[in-house]
């Protein structure tokens, strides 16, 4: 590729930013973008609810580059490995991972 093409296909790129950017329903700010877990940590302090406002947190992440970010930085708040973090993750989108703390019977709603 010529130095007209890269630029052309930089040029389509960040138009394909812009499209997406004013496409999405919220308004995007530069807390999106956040790789700084401090705000999560105040507001939880429940070591269970840390855990699970943190994944949520790093779900909500808009790129690769920031989530690659908020995992490196979860996993040093968690003192656990980034591969505990992706595991997580996986049971948060499972929604298998709750926030509550504890473990939940299996005839919980039931009666005897």
């Amino acid at each position: 590729m010529d130095k007209s093409q890269i630029t052309q296909v930089e040029a389509n790129l960040q138009a394909c930013d812009e499209v997406w950017l004013s496409d999405s329903c919220a308004v995007l700010s530069d807390r999106v973008f956040d790789t700084d877990p401090s705000q999560v940590l105040i507001e939880s302090s429940d070591p269970q609810k840390l855990r699970f406002r943190l994944i949520e947190w790093l779900a909500e992440a808009p790129n690769r580059q920031v989530k690659a970010e908020r995992k490196k930085k979860i996993a040093e708040t968690l003192n656990i490995s980034t591969r505990q973090v992706e595991r997580l993750l996986d049971r948060y989108n499972d929604t298998r991972l709750h926030e509550t703390t504890g473990i939940e019977r299996s005839d919980k709603g039931q009666h005897r």
